[in-house]
């Protein structure tokens, strides 16, 4: 049988429970999907080899990309165990998601997120992107930060070696920067003011 939740949503080993719509402080729709981990969980703790005593679950946030423009956040539950001999306490991977400390800190976000996030952030800035997930403009200069230090070797920017300015003026918007790359004789790009 095809994983569903896989298939549509990029997210393994889990079930959905219920979907809600909530507003946050600021009057922006959130739409949280409720899940559970439905994944294989060890009897025996892998250090030293006792049996694990179930702990309860931890609730997961996990944010992703918008869905039908409506900001999205899968709030996953995943169970916990615990080894009484030796202290430790094992939580399942969740597939599709991005667990990367360093380039976020506290938040959680799924792997098509970090990927649209970094991909947004080549052409937007990152404050503008911030407000699509609810991050800060901070993480998401992290989370650029990584993506092109992984992708180094693929990615290549370009500053145009001779670069032509000018100002035209448009009706019902006004005056216009207009930057050109004269070399190739494309346009670089184009702001107000």
């Amino acid at each position: 049988m095809i994983n569903t939740v896989k298939e549509l949503l990029g997210i393994g080993n889990c079930e959905i429970d219920k979907t809600e719509e909530i507003y946050d402080k600021k009057g922006h729709k959130i739409k949280i999907i409720h899940m559970h981990y439905i994944g294989d969980m060890p009897d025996t703790c892998h250090t030293c080899s006792k049996p694990f005593y179930k702990h309860g679950k931890r609730i997961i946030d996990f944010e992703d990309t918008p869905i039908g423009g409506v900001r999205t956040t899968f709030r996953i539950a995943v169970p916990r165990v615990h080894c009484m001999n030796c202290g430790t306490t094992f939580q399942p991977y969740i597939d599709g998601t991005y667990l990367n400390t360093q380039a976020l800190g506290s938040h959680m976000i799924t792997q098509r997120a970090f990927n649209t996030i970094a991909q947004k952030a080549v052409r937007n800035t990152f404050q503008s992107v911030a407000v699509d997930y609810n991050l800060s403009a901070n993480t998401i200069k992290n989370i650029f930060t990584t993506f092109s230090t992984e992708y180094e070797d693929s990615l290549r920017f370009e500053t145009p070696t001779i670069m032509g300015l000018d100002e035209i003026k448009i009706k019902k918007i006004g005056m216009v920067t207009v930057v050109t790359d004269i070399e190739h004789r494309t346009l670089y790009d184009m702001f107000l003011g």
